[in-house]
């Protein structure tokens, strides 16, 4: 044990590296080193000194890291446990769900609440995993490989006393922001990251709806990835039968990788917002949205084609802007229109076909569709035809 309380084997796995990523965000800077060895660091103001060792191999090591953490202790003014705790996920983005309540006061909560609470986690991660995907890879349906390549790079954090706070966190430090096993690329932020943004932005989406008391004002949030399941599972967090306690959600991120997007940090939920969550799920589950606009025009390239192996006709999706974002509509396509469709698609030509649109929770078709041009060519088919 170390003269700070702290276990030697917890300080001998400290990572260096995400130590001097947390030093350089207390505004310590590095100006001296001895490769292999040490670093001398200081803060701004000059006033102060540590010295880093360079490599957990060292015979010194765990001592170093000790007094490293004591002379932080004084300069930070907070427990040396709780420093080592901000290192140790420098370069973690957290998510946390709190549930603060008479009986958590000790930092442990009932068995079957606990399930429920991480069961709840996974499930908004899931959706919020699945949203993104389909997002970006035109993929109605991802593979379930594909989304357990992200939802892999996800770990279960400790819980923190004075309530029970279940933490989720990811590393974000690599070399490439890309998915070698889903094959995803995504230029310069993490794809767990962008995962976690999309989840920020549905949470505090559906809290705002639920805070009108008014369940129409859910149907603005769908766009942002609000579904019935989304609500369902904030509305029964940790206590499925029990909508009386408040829960508090809060995202933080890693200090190593620029937040590119704003976003809020922490939002409570509370027992009234629960209930209009769980009210606003069935809402949604029976909800048939349709445009304002009944001659609504699809115009974009087709992304995905789906046709029984014995029919002529056939289902198409269409990547197109609605609302000022890019979505995929489904379209009913009789045989000589998904002909056309089949070729548009090979020679990555545009499409344009009107119709109703309707929005049914966060899918969009084109009902009553009038006719299907290829833009290129103009070659133009029209839908009430027989086939």
């Amino acid at each position: 044990m170390s003269p700070i309380g702290i276990d030697d084997s917890l300080l001998s796995a400290v990572s260096v590296d995400s130590l001097q990523l947390y030093l350089a965000s207390r505004h310590w800077r590095e100006r001296e080193s001895i490769v292999g060895k040490a670093s001398l660091w200081t803060r701004d103001d000059g006033d102060e000194e540590v010295l880093v060792p360079q490599n957990n191999q060292l015979r010194d090591f765990v001592r170093r890291i000790s007094d490293l953490l004591q002379i932080l202790e004084y300069d930070e003014a907070r427990p040396s446990y709780l420093i080592l705790k901000d290192s140790v996920l420098a370069w973690f983005d957290c998510w946390r769900i709190r549930r603060d309540e008479e009986d958590t006061k000790n930092g442990t909560i009932s068995f079957e609440d606990g399930a429920r609470l991480i069961a709840g986690m996974r499930d908004l991660l899931s959706e919020s995993t699945r949203g993104f995907v389909q997002s970006l890879q035109l993929d109605p349906e991802p593979s379930r490989p594909k989304l357990r390549s992200i939802l892999r790079r996800f770990r279960l954090g400790q819980t923190e006393m004075g309530s029970f706070v279940a933490t989720l966190v990811t590393n974000v430090k690599q070399d490439s922001p890309s998915d070698p096993i889903s094959g995803l690329q995504v230029p310069g932020t993490p794809v767990q990251r962008l995962v976690l943004y999309r989840l920020n932005k549905t949470i505090f989406a559906a809290v705002r709806a639920a805070e009108t008391s008014r369940v129409e004002q859910f149907r603005d949030s769908i766009l942002d990835g609000v579904t019935p399941r989304v609500c369902r599972t904030l509305a029964a967090i940790g206590a499925e039968h029990d909508l009386s306690s408040s829960v508090e959600i809060s995202f933080q991120y890693s200090m190593g990788h620029v937040v590119t997007t704003p976003l809020e940090a922490r939002v409570a939920i509370s027992p009234e917002a629960r209930e209009m969550l769980s009210e606003a799920a069935e809402y949604l589950t029976h909800s048939v949205l349709p445009a304002t606009d009944e001659k609504f025009a699809v115009r974009g390239p087709v992304v995905v084609l789906q046709r029984d192996p014995n029919a002529s006709e056939g289902t198409v999706y269409v990547f197109s802007d609605v609302e000022g974002r890019n979505r995929r509509i489904r379209v009913e396509l009789k045989a000589s229109a998904y002909r056309q469709a089949i070729h548009a698609h090979e020679q990555n030509l545009e499409v344009s076909c009107r119709g109703t649109l309707v929005r049914e929770g966060r899918a969009y078709r084109i009902d009553d569709p009038k006719s299907l041009t290829i833009m290129d060519s103009g070659d133009q088919i029209d839908l009430e035809l027989p086939s």
